[in-house]
């Protein structure tokens, strides 16, 4: 059941949905909040979804929702995990395209009119930002523009700076409803509805099999924020290696999925991509995992 933040007046059909998913996030929220407030593109509404915080994040959804009626907030029941909280904004969504604002993210004031103005193109796929991230002294730049073919390509083989986080892309809402709606199942101890991994790369590359190429604009549009509790940073922490493996092991489902989309050629070279990513990856987490035990044996000792 989903509570209503405020009951805003009915208003004109938005251009694009920005949609915050958030969780006990008080301290970055209102950040965000600013960001989507300071966009020289008008024509949009926010969504809003709280996955049932118990710190004061509600009290900032409902001061937003009461402050601008393109802001609309909802509040979980329950916590219903990341993945969950994603497709019930993305299902609310009431424009022809979405993009996702991360609750410890922001977004330059630009970033949804120069996303608008490429994904006018015929041939527009989505579109993918550059980016900045917390702390680091220069921007994530990527090409103007890749064709859908090498985007894949750098997805599943070279690695090359591709975008993961649904935060960096602007995308047609019937992808992301496409994508999330379609539940990924557990393998193992990967739990794709837990973490939201999969789900998230899915979207750029279900949207990759549509129309002919990505656009990028120029500046850059987006900024990821660094929260010591994220789901990626404690992951990491917690089980080395686990959230890469559980991207390689959607990157495999897609692959099934999607078998009349691609060329055999490409197929066998997206999966020979996709397993050497995994032995490294594996390899890189045993690493990690005996230099941690170690530490903890030195310390010990002393």
């Amino acid at each position: 059941m989903l509570e209503l933040a405020h009951v805003n007046q009915p208003r004109r059909t938005p251009v694009v949905s920005v949609i915050i998913p958030t969780y006990n996030r008080e301290a970055t929220l209102d950040r965000a909040l600013q960001s989507v407030f300071a966009q020289d593109f008008e024509n949009f509404e926010c969504i809003i979804i709280d996955n049932c915080s118990t710190d004061s994040t509600w009290d900032l959804v409902k001061d937003a929702c009461q402050t601008d009626r393109r802001f609309l907030g909802f509040r979980q029941g329950n916590n219903v995990g990341p993945a969950q909280n994603w497709r019930t904004g993305a299902n609310l969504a009431q424009s022809d395209l979405i993009k996702f604002c991360f609750s410890d993210d922001w977004l330059s004031p630009n970033c949804l009119s120069s996303g608008i103005n490429l994904m006018s193109r015929a041939d527009a796929s989505f579109v993918y930002y550059n980016y900045m991230i917390e702390g680091s002294t220069g921007a994530v730049t990527l090409p103007p523009s890749l064709p859908n073919k090498t985007f894949l390509f750098h997805s599943f083989v070279s690695y090359a700076g591709m975008p993961v986080t649904p935060t960096a892309g602007l995308f047609r809402t019937t992808d992301v409803q496409r994508v999330l709606n379609r539940r990924l199942p557990a393998k193992g101890v990967l739990d794709f509805e837990a973490t939201g991994a999969g789900y998230d790369q899915a979207i750029f590359l279900e949207a990759s099999l549509k129309r002919k190429t990505a656009w990028c604009p120029q500046d850059a549009c987006v900024y990821f924020g660094v929260q010591h509790d994220s789901i990626t940073v404690e992951s990491n922490r917690e089980r080395p290696g686990q959230l890469l493996r559980t991207y390689h092991e959607a990157q495999l489902m897609f692959l099934k999925q999607h078998v009349e989309h691609l060329t055999r050629a490409q197929r066998a070279m997206y999966a020979i991509g996709v397993r050497y990513h995994m032995i490294r990856a594996s390899l890189n987490a045993s690493l990690m995992t005996s230099i941690r035990r170690g530490r903890r044996r030195a310390g010990k000792n002393v």
